[in-house]
């Protein structure tokens, strides 16, 4: 209920890029936030320093806490972006488009 509360009053999705996620070029995307934006496979539009930008969230089976627990990681594929480890990143969400923002 609380995380359902704070999406309701921020339009910002915020995170530290890890090691991982700069290395594969994408941006991970926790489970109670992928409401937040469009369904799996759809593409969106991402602007990042005054560009357009293609995206889509990627839904990638996982088995990261054992065989027996699988589950679904969820990312945002960059192209043609460069992010690098330990940026703070802010995706904010305005009508059709979201902003991608890097935050120190």
């Amino acid at each position: 209920m609380l995380q359902s509360l704070m999406k309701q009053i921020t339009s910002s999705y915020r995170r530290r890029i890890s090691a991982d996620e700069a290395k594969g070029n994408f941006i991970f995307v926790v489970k109670h936030w992928i409401d937040f934006f469009p369904e799996a496979g759809k593409i969106f539009r991402l602007e990042f320093e005054n560009k357009r930008h293609d995206a889509a969230i990627k839904s990638i089976d996982c088995r990261c806490v054992g065989p027996e627990r699988p589950h679904r990681h969820f990312h945002i594929k960059l192209k043609d972006i460069k992010l690098n480890k330990g940026d703070g990143i802010v995706l904010t969400k305005q009508k059709d488009r979201y902003l991608l923002r890097v935050v120190k």
